[in-house]
C-alpha cells in the first residue's frame, strides 16, 4: 500500500491575497478550474494542492487538514478499523471537488483520504469528527483539548 501527501488546506481571511503571496514567494499557480468564491482558492505547484477556504464566522485561521492519496482505499479503511478501532470516518461531502473520507490521527489532527475508489462501506461515524468537520471547529481530540490520559 502506497500513500502520499496531496494536498494541504488551511482558511484565511483573504483566500485572494493569501494566494498571491504563495504564488509570489514559492512560484505556485492558481488552478481555476476548481476554484470558486465559496470554495477559496487552489494553487499549485507540480507535486501539492494547496486549498485555502475562505474562514466562515466562528472557525479558526491557519491549518485545516492535509491529504493523502492512497492507492487502495479498502486496505487502508481495514486498517484503520483493526488498528485504531476507536477512530471513524465520514464521507466527504459531495460539494466537495475532492471525493474521499475525512479522520484524524490519534493525536487530533485532521486529514483527509482519497483513493482510485470510493469505498462502498462506511463505518460508525466519529460523531465529534462530524460536528467538527461541518463546523470547522477543534476536535475534542486535539492536543490542545484532550486529556493526555486519554486512550484512543
Amino acid at each position: 500500500m502506497t500513500a502520499m501527501i496531496n494536498h494541504v488546506a488551511t482558511m484565511s481571511d483573504n483566500s485572494r491575497f493569501m494566494g498571491i503571496t504563495y504564488e509570489t514567494l514559492f512560484g505556485m499557480w492558481f488552478d481555476e478550474s476548481v476554484a470558486s468564491p465559496r470554495y477559496g482558492e487552489v494553487l499549485r505547484d507540480g507535486n501539492v494542492t494547496l486549498n485555502i477556504h475562505p474562514r466562515l464566522p466562528g472557525q479558526r485561521l491557519g491549518l485545516d487538514h492535509f491529504g493523502i492519496e492512497v492507492d487502495d482505499m479498502a486496505a487502508t479503511l481495514d486498517k484503520l478499523e483493526f488498528d485504531y478501532p476507536k477512530i471513524g470516518w465520514i464521507d466527504r461531502p459531495d460539494s466537495c471537488p475532492f471525493s474521499g473520507h475525512i479522520t484524524h490521527d490519534p493525536a487530533g489532527s485532521i486529514f483527509a483520504r482519497r483513493g482510485p475508489i470510493r469505498a462502498s462501506r462506511r463505518a460508525s461515524p466519529d460523531r465529534q469528527l462530524c460536528e467538527m468537520v461541518q463546523g470547522r471547529t477543534r476536535h475534542p481530540l486535539s492536543p490542545s483539548l484532550r486529556n493526555s490520559d486519554q486512550e484512543i
